[in-house]
């Protein structure tokens, strides 16, 4: 069985940070979804959570999650209901995949370190559909990228992977579960090559 992970949070992780850090964003969407080999989908959750300190809100909170914040403290299922089914997937997966996998990676851990004291390890390989991607689209590099001297490719979006694999425009509309099962489409096609 695969796993394949998706988060929105309430910033990015901050590596400077311990992860159990107040300062640290909070878990507020997840999407797991279990696939086999072959594609088929084994089981999913797809939830808001609701943050750990609910009354912690802050002005570190971007001006675009305020309203995912807000809605994911009156919405959201436990952080620990959502943990634990992370967890059960995470243990008996052969490997976690997702787009920008280490951030949604990361986000697990905050809330793990949150809750247990520990900083949860993946126990299997991951797959990040990004960075599997980024040499095959060779997206022009960013200006940031070029004026530091670099050439790096651009890493690109679930959205572009989309276009350059199946020639199928995606729309772009913030849904985690679209993404995600986008994310699956693009890990078979470059799983297969």
């Amino acid at each position: 069985m695969h796993f394949a992970l998706q988060t929105q949070a309430s910033g990015l992780p901050l590596n400077h940070l311990a992860p159990a850090s107040p300062s640290q964003p909070h878990l507020l969407r997840f999407v797991g979804i279990a696939f086999d080999e072959g594609g088929y989908e084994i089981d999913r959750l797809a939830t808001m959570v609701k943050p750990i300190s609910p009354t912690c809100r802050s002005s570190k909170i971007p001006e675009g999650a305020v309203d995912l914040y807000e809605r994911a403290k009156s919405e959201g299922i436990e952080p620990s209901d959502a943990f634990e089914w992370f967890m059960e997937k995470s243990r008996t997966a052969n490997r976690i995949v997702g787009h920008d996998l280490s951030r949604h990676i990361q986000v697990m851990q905050i809330l793990g370190a949150r809750l247990t004291g520990q900083i949860w390890t993946p126990a299997c390989p991951l797959f990040c559909t990004m960075t599997g991607a980024t040499p095959i689209l060779n997206l022009a590099p960013r200006f940031e990228v070029l004026a530091a001297g670099r050439r790096d490719p651009r890493p690109p979006t679930v959205a572009e992977c989309v276009r350059h694999f199946f020639d199928e425009a995606m729309q772009l509309t913030g849904d985690p579960e679209a993404d995600l099962e986008a994310c699956i489409r693009v890990f078979h096609r470059l799983a297969s090559s």
